[in-house]
């Protein structure tokens, strides 16, 4: 349950990949490149050089720059429609949960116009304004942030009840707050998108928030608010693009077969998925340093036990680029089941034939390696199994 899970610690979703926050064309909305500005005052700089990360075109844009006096921050560029800008003091910025680009500093920018901004702290965010695509994720994030609020305010309760003795009292009326709000967030995601049909903030929020709707099992929820978008989004490059994440269209359709993984595992032997045909396959994308992916370990390792003498099998496919952190968590985890990985991280050739662009993600292939399910949660794919597994060996 997130809820047990989160009251040690807020798990928010930050799978960034900025190639998913533009899109080149919008319903109602005609874009051309043109020079954006944006001008603002970070507070509390410790570092003399900043980092920018933005998309121009198809070009991932990287910039040092440096602030002036009192933090003061000026910023130029050619984008060709509604764009994203990250900034991080020193470097480009990486999520630690997600290893994915980040900004601790992060805002909206249109070609022609100013975005103003200011940076307090994290807890605050960035406040900006300047452009119709700004305003709405302001939107947004007001209603968000409550949310984030109130269950930051069940997590100290959580602990105060730890420290008084009494927390196995409270620990239901705990869940149930945090239940409640869970699903507000999703309702606030789904009707900003139903409001917002022309909107790049509306594929942004699928992109950011999707993991939100897959571990509480309403996936569903969010592909029906996908489906409310203009045509225009939907039929943007990006909004294509965004359709091949949920697995809505392409190669990873269901009932399509599966693409070949061969990879070597962390003894240096190549492990085929072929290899595995005739039974059935979770692979399992993740990597060591997702946090998310680590926690549904446990009960991948109990799926496993249960099924493993029934024609079903993992293959972990791991997003890392460094070969003693990936293999230390394996060992850690005490994974028994194949695991691979061509330490090319975002750019391996698994990560791009499957599309992936955020973890954890998993593909669930019958035995004659055909694609039947997609992004299940744990009591999703038990359910599935139970059906598919038990089922077969009656």
């Amino acid at each position: 349950m997130i809820a047990n899970k989160s009251l040690t610690g807020i798990l928010l979703p930050v799978y960034l990949l900025l190639h998913f926050f533009t899109a080149n064309a919008q319903g109602g909305r005609k874009n051309q490149p043109g020079t954006f500005k944006a001008e603002g005052v970070i507070h509390n700089i410790t570092d003399t050089v900043l980092a920018v990360t933005y998309i121009s075109g198809k070009d991932t844009i990287n910039k040092k720059i440096k602030p002036g006096a009192e933090g003061k921050v000026m910023l130029t560029g050619v984008v060709t429609e509604p764009t994203l800008v990250l900034i991080n003091e020193g470097s480009a910025g990486l999520d630690p949960s997600t290893g994915q680009p980040y900004g601790k500093v992060k805002f909206w920018v249109e070609p022609g116009k100013t975005t103003t901004f200011s940076f307090s702290d994290e807890a605050q965010g960035t406040l900006a304004s300047g452009n119709i695509t700004q305003e709405e994720y302001n939107s947004f994030d007001r209603l968000y942030k409550a949310t984030v609020n109130a269950q930051q305010n069940i997590i100290k309760r959580g602990g105060d009840a730890k420290k008084a003795g009494n927390f196995n009292t409270v620990k239901p009326q705990l869940d149930k707050e945090w239940d409640s709000i869970e699903v507000s967030k999703r309702n606030i995601i789904v009707n900003f998108l139903k409001q917002h049909k022309q909107s790049y903030v509306s594929l942004y929020l699928v992109q950011e928030y999707k993991n939100l709707f897959k571990w509480s099992g309403k996936t569903d929820e969010l592909i029906a608010a996908y489906h409310s978008l203009s045509s225009g989004v939907k039929s943007s490059p990006r909004g294509a693009g965004v359709a091949q994440y949920l697995g809505l269209e392409g190669d990873l359709r269901i009932g399509a077969p599966i693409k070949e993984i061969n990879e070597k595992n962390p003894s240096g032997q190549y492990v085929s998925l072929a290899g595995l045909k005739g039974k059935y396959v979770l692979i399992d994308f993740w990597a060591s340093w997702c946090a998310p992916c680590r926690m549904e370990i446990p009960e991948l390792k109990k799926i496993y036990q249960k099924f493993k003498d029934k024609s079903f099998t993992i293959l972990s496919v791991s997003i890392d680029d460094n070969r003693e952190k990936w293999v230390k968590a394996v060992n850690e985890e005490k994974m028994e089941w194949p695991n691979v990985s061509d330490l090319k991280g975002s750019d391996g050739l698994a990560a791009k034939t499957f599309n992936i662009h955020a973890i954890p993600q998993n593909i669930l292939v019958d035995p004659d390696g055909k694609i039947i399910a997609k992004n299940l949660n744990m009591g999703e794919l038990n359910k599935k199994l139970e059906s598919y597994v038990l089922k077969q060996s009656h």
